[in-house]
């Protein structure tokens, strides 16, 4: 019903990666990463999102998820609910039709 993601981090003083809880906005269906503070001491490494219910498949290209990550020079990862795939794009300014990205093995 409701889109959620969240911040992928890298701490700056050992590199190590994590990410924020994900959340949701109850009023809309669209999840915005600029919405999710970053915690002092990391930097920004990405971001994370899901596509809830059936439609097309992929990231939207621009000004959607695709805008967004090229927008921020940072991959984005999407999560599609009824396939269960995981995309990733890169933020590399690639993207010229729908879909976007690349389906990833999530276990990588």
């Amino acid at each position: 019903k409701y889109e959620w993601g969240g911040r992928i981090l890298q701490d700056k003083k050992n590199g190590q990666y994590t990410f924020t809880d994900p959340v949701t906005f109850r009023n809309g269906t669209t999840f915005w990463t600029s919405h999710v503070m970053v915690p002092f001491g990391y930097r920004k490494a990405g971001s994370f999102h899901t596509h809830p219910g059936i439609g097309a498949p992929g990231m939207s290209g621009n000004p959607g998820d695709a805008g967004w990550a090229d927008s921020q020079h940072l991959p984005e990862y999407m999560g599609e609910e009824m396939s269960g795939k995981v995309w990733k794009y890169a933020g590399d300014k690639s993207c010229s039709a729908e879909p976007c990205g690349q389906v990833i093995d999530p276990k990588q």
